[in-house]
């Protein structure tokens, strides 16, 4: 039996609370290994959030990442006009 009343529809990134990260550990080189979601205060590994940012998790839409020649890979925040965002 089909449900009536409720429309079906794609959720776009905007839609979904993007979590804001803040860098909590870093390297002796100043590599950023730990990052805390600043409004729940859970704390990622620099791994995980690699993870969910590759997997397309919308809720790290605001961060990319970069890998560089020697394969040092690192979490960015996206250019935008918020400094919100940023890691700060």
């Amino acid at each position: 039996k089909a449900v009536t009343g409720f429309e079906s529809r794609t959720v776009t990134a905007h839609e979904v609370s993007n979590m804001i990260l803040k860098a909590t550990k870093e390297s002796d080189t100043g590599l950023n290994t730990e990052f805390k979601n600043i409004e729940t205060g859970r704390v990622y590994t620099k791994e995980h959030v690699i993870d969910q940012i590759k997997k397309g998790n919308p809720n790290y839409s605001h961060y990319h990442i970069v890998t560089m020649d020697n394969g040092t890979t690192y979490v960015r925040s996206n250019a935008d006009k918020s400094s919100k965002n940023n890691i700060e």
